[in-house]
């Protein structure tokens, strides 16, 4: 099985708190893909967007660059999850 990984860099535009990180990871558990999250430059910790305690642990503050990450089997849903979730973050 050949893993398809997308990726995509933006500014988050509020804080990722309690609300926000349960709305992300409701709508990340609707998905196929695997989905992770990390600081821009920081590759080393990317935690799994399905995971309330994952994106709390992160303490995404405003304006702050993140990099999301989907990785599928079918290269078509890793892309259509990429942009689902980054259209979800840029509209907080």
């Amino acid at each position: 099985w050949i893993m398809n990984y997308k990726s995509q860099k933006l500014k988050v535009s509020c804080r990722i708190g309690n609300r926000h990180a349960t709305n992300l990871a409701n709508e990340a558990n609707k998905l196929d893909s695997e989905i992770r999250l990390c600081r821009d430059g920081e590759n080393e910790r990317r935690i799994n967007m399905k995971s309330i305690l994952g994106l709390l642990s992160l303490n995404i503050l405003p304006c702050e660059k993140v990099n999301v990450m989907t990785s599928n089997i079918n290269d078509e849903q890793a892309k259509e999850d990429l942009e689902k979730m980054v259209y979800f973050l840029k509209n907080m």
